[in-house]
């Protein structure tokens, strides 16, 4: 019975997880804060998330992505404006992993005001990475006529006789926005939504 009793962790309270964060970030050492935000980063309190905020400007990127995924996945309602006080921090945006896991987090929230942030350009990007394809199936989330229109207008950029080459990704977004049983081809959407 003993064994079974250390096997099962504490939940750390919010005032533990903060200050469990607060002195791994005071050291310094990038092991600690590795571990206190894996340790701490899902806890749903005010403090927290402006702590994973700020670690999002942190110079070591693994620090970065981290602090992503806890936000990603971190229920307090404060966690999307964080994400969203980021949408131009250099560091992220620059660092493929990392705009990868930020676009993914903002879909995770399924919020109408990552929007903005999640269609801005997006008919321009580098039509085939990794981080358009995030930014497609995080539209996907998004249950608003605007993701459609958003997923609509990439899906026709470009040349008309070119199929995207994320069509399949577009498709599955679409798929789960409208309920449309549709063939994966692009005409077919269009004619649907018109």
């Amino acid at each position: 019975p003993e064994a079974e009793v250390s096997q099962e962790a504490e939940e750390l309270t919010p005032e533990q997880a903060r200050a469990l964060l607060e002195a791994a970030v005071k050291s310094k050492q990038l092991d600690l804060i590795f571990a206190a935000i894996d340790e701490t980063g899902r806890i749903a309190d005010e403090k927290i998330v402006k702590e994973l905020g700020e670690l999002l400007k942190h110079k070591d990127g693994e620090v970065r992505l981290l602090s992503l995924k806890a936000l990603r996945y971190n229920q307090h309602e404060d966690s999307l404006d964080v994400l969203l006080k980021h949408k131009k921090n250099k560091a992220i945006l620059e660092d493929e992993i990392a705009a990868e896991e930020y676009y993914y987090a903002l879909g995770q929230k399924g919020d109408k005001k990552a929007l903005k942030v999640l269609t801005d350009g997006l008919s321009k990007t580098n039509r085939g990475d990794k981080v358009t394809r995030a930014r497609i199936l995080a539209l996907g989330r998004i249950r608003e006529t605007e993701s459609v229109e958003a997923l609509i207008d990439v899906m026709v950029s470009g040349s008309l006789r070119r199929r995207h080459p994320q069509l399949t990704e577009i498709h599955t977004s679409l798929t789960v926005l409208t309920g449309a049983d549709l063939a994966m081809n692009q005409d077919a959407w269009i004619a649907w939504w018109n």
